[in-house]
C-alpha cells in the first residue's frame, strides 16, 4: 500500500485522533472543556466565559495551562520523549 494513499491517510488521521483524545483525557475538567469549546465548537473567549460562568481571563489561563501539560504530555505518548529531542530529530 503506497504511503500516500487513502487507507493510510485516514489511518494516520485515526491515529492522531486517538492520540488527541488520550491528551485531552488527562487534563481537570475545566480545562479540557476550555479547549474543546474553543477549538472543537468555535466558540469564543467570551462565550465560554458565559457558558462556563466565569471571567474571560480564567478561560485564558485555562486555554494556556492546557496547552502547555499538552506541549509537554503529547510528545511523551507519541514516543518521542521531549520536545528538545523532537527538536534534534527535526533539524
Amino acid at each position: 500500500m503506497p504511503a500516500d494513499s487513502p487507507i493510510t491517510e485516514t489511518v494516520a488521521l485515526e491515529e492522531r485522533s486517538q492520540w488527541l483524545a488520550h491528551g485531552l483525557a488527562t487534563l481537570p475538567f475545566e480545562q479540557r472543556a476550555t479547549l474543546e469549546l474553543a477549538y472543537f465548537v468555535g466558540h469564543s473567549c467570551e462565550e465560554i466565559a458565559a457558558i462556563m460562568d466565569c471571567p474571560v481571563n480564567t478561560v485564558k489561563a485555562r486555554m494556556f495551562q492546557a496547552r502547555i501539560k499538552l506541549r509537554n504530555l503529547l510528545p511523551k505518548t507519541a514516543g518521542f520523549g521531549d520536545a528538545r529531542q523532537i527538536a534534534e530529530r527535526l533539524s
